[in-house]
Formats: structure tokens, C-alpha cells, sequence
């Protein structure tokens, strides 16, 4: 089964209901995540989507330039008029990882991927679009990230982001979370249901029994996913769908997640945004690396990452 990782939600419950029929799970956390401070990750934006009638859809998203979020086709796609959703109905939270601090802007223009739903079918492997926003102040909680367009190989370690569930059913969070993934290999993905071919292609395939029991859930659709690059943290993906097989949930070792990878569609983000793609290249600062995981942390334990206690298997690689 193919999921979306996106939340439909009553605009009024957003910040306590999941939108799942199920009772809320309370007291859960991403298994073996973590939640990220500003510093780690300013370039990550929330992204809803007003539906009328007093429903949402709730994303993520990324900032690639002082008017520029990255996102996923679908989390902008508006079913009823097969189209991309009207600039308005775009809300952008910025400036912290925590959603009741952020500062919030509209959309001025919104850009899907043409290819991402042709006759209202969505295909994704075209699941990207842009969003136009007023410009930006950067600052040490909002800055743009540089889009990776190197190669990904088998085992490569990537970091998932978002504010969705911590597991099916459980409450969506205010403080946004982070997980460590890692890319597979043809022969672990291709035959779970998509074109998947290659990593290197247009999307990057994370299956679930490399990283048991560590993932991203409903919620986190067109979040970050980044790579340590030569030490600079790159966007590589956006979170864009799952497979799950057996019944899996979200973390089961038989789901198979798929990332849109940015860089496959670098043609697309120079031309909705008219910038070259020099100016997408790496941003020069300290990072946050993303090496073999030596000392996971304890099952079912958050650890929260501040720039004096980090641990050391997210820093030192």
C-alpha cells in the first residue's frame, strides 16, 4: 500500500489531533529520534495548506532561497480543480523548530512539478514543487540550504525531519524531530510498487529494515531530507511517500520510504525560480555530520539535541 505522509486535519484541532479515527497515542516519540534545535536545522519551514470548510493539510518544506520553499507536489495539489492550490490558501511557518514560534508568511505563487499529476494521476516521480513567499530575513533560525547534486550510495546515512506523528495514531507534536535513515540498494527497493531504479535517479529509496523502528510518519511530507557533504548539510530529498507491506506501520522493517531527490530536478527549481544553479550550491557554515551511527540512544528515548550536549554519534563523523 502507498501512502501519503501528509495530515488532513480540522483546522481547529490541529495542534492536539492527528486525524486519526483511532484514540490518540499518548506519551509516544520517534523511536531512536531526537528533537532538533533551531540551530540544527533553520532551513525547515511548515507548510499548511487551507482547504475550506475548516480543513488543512499539513507539510514541510525547505528554504532554498530568501523566496523560495521546496516542497512536495502533493502537499500543494488541490484535488478539486486538479491544480495547484491558490497562493492564498498557503501558509509558511518559519524562524523556529517549535510551530507555536514561528513567524508565519503567505505564498505569493506556487509551481508543481508538470509532470507530478497529469490528468489529475499523481506520479511520484515527480513529487516537488516551489512556493513563492514574501522575502525572507535570514538569521541564525532561518537560512536556506544548499541542494545536494552528487551521487547517493547504498548505506548512505540521511537525515528524515518533521513535525508529523511519532507513530500511528499518536498525537502531532509542536517541536519538530529528526530520525537517521539510510538509502538501499535496487535489489531492497525496486520491487516494492514505484519506478524505482536507482538512488541517483528521481528519488531516493530508504527501506525500513536497514533502520528498524526509525522513520517519518503522517505529517512530515515535503520535509528535509539532508546529507553531510564533504561537512556541509545538503538537502538530498523531500520526504514524499511509503510502501508498506504485511501491515507494516510507518517504522515497520517491511515499510519502504521514497524521497523525492532535489537534485534529479534541478532544471525544474532554476526554472520556476529563475535563479542559476550556482546559486543552489553548498552554504558555507558549520554543519551537523551524519557518519555511521555508533551509540544509538535507548528505544523509545528522545534525546534533545542542543549544540553542547549533542551526541556524538549525530556530530563526529
Amino acid at each position: 500500500m502507498v501512502a501519503y505522509r501528509t495530515l488532513l486535519v480540522l483546522a481547529a484541532l490541529v495542534a492536539c489531533l492527528a486525524g486519526a479515527a483511532a484514540a490518540p497515542v499518548l506519551g509516544k516519540r520517534i523511536v531512536n529520534g531526537f528533537l532538533t534545535p533551531n540551530s540544527m536545522a533553520p532551513y525547515v519551514v511548515f507548510v499548511t495548506r487551507g482547504m475550506g470548510g475548516g480543513m488543512v493539510y499539513l507539510c514541510g518544506g525547505s528554504i532554498i532561497s530568501p523566496n523560495h520553499i521546496v516542497t512536495a507536489a502533493h502537499c500543494v495539489y488541490d484535488d478539486n480543480t486538479k491544480a495547484a492550490a491558490v497562493p492564498a490558501n498557503m501558509t509558511i511557518g518559519y524562524g523556529s523548530m517549535n510551530k507555536s514560534q514561528q513567524k508565519k508568511t503567505v505564498a505569493t505563487a506556487v509551481y508543481m512539478h508538470p509532470k507530478s499529476y497529469v490528468g489529475g494521476k499523481f506520479n511520484g516521480t515527480y513529487d516537488i514543487a516551489v512556493i513563492k513567499v514574501p522575502t525572507l530575513a535570514f538569521d541564525s533560525s532561518t537560512a536556506k540550504i544548499g541542494i545536494y547534486t552528487g551521487a547517493i550510495q547504498p548505506g548512505q546515512n540521511l537525515l528524515a525531519m518533521g513535525w508529523g506523528q511519532t507513530e500511528p495514531n499518536a498525537l502531532m507534536l509542536s517541536s519538530l524531530r529528526g530520525v537517521i535513515r539510510q538509502a538501499g540498494n535496487a535489489a531492497q527497493c525496486k520491487t516494492k510498487g514505484t519506478d524505482y531504479s536507482v538512488n541517483n535517479g528521481p528519488t531516493i529509496c530508504s527501506p525500513g529494515l536497514l533502520t528498524p523502528e526509525q522513520s517519518t510518519c503522517s505529517g512530515d511530507s515535503g520535509t528535509a531530507i539532508a546529507i553531510n557533504s564533504n561537512g556541509t548539510m545538503l538537502l538530498a530529498g523531500l520526504n514524499s511517500v511509503a510502501v508498506t507491506a504485511g501491515g507494516g506501520n510507518c517504522s515497520s522493517p517491511t515499510t519502504t520510504h521514497f524521497y523525492t531527490r532535489v537534485g534529479y530536478h534541478i532544471d525544474f527549481v532554476t526554472n520556476v525560480t529563475g535563479l542559476p544553479q550556482s546559486f543552489f550550491g553548498p552554504v558555507s557554515g558549520k554543519s551537523v555530520g551524519l557518519g555511521p551511527v555508533a551509540a544509538p540512544v535507548t528505544v523509545t528515548q528522545v534525546v534533545l539535541v542542543t549544540p553542547t550536549n549533542m551526541p556524538k554519534w549525530l556530530a563526529n563523523y
